[in-house]
């Protein structure tokens, strides 16, 4: 039985050190998303709705 397929290397760390890195990657994919977003609002892809049709959808 291989216990790491591919040769693939097996690295420890400790767990505070993983929270880190877990909050860095969870940051960086937020910040990716709001770069989306800010260039669907650049490009005008955008829906604009005033605040009385958003009641109206709300009932």
């Amino acid at each position: 039985m291989n216990s790491r397929p591919h040769n693939q290397n097996l690295i420890v760390i400790s767990e505070a050190a993983y929270r880190e890195l877990e909050k860095l990657r969870r940051n960086a994919e937020y910040l990716a998303k709001l770069e989306h977003s800010m260039q669907q609002f650049k490009e005008g892809k955008v829906v604009v709705k005033t605040m009385d049709e958003l009641l109206e959808m709300e009932k």
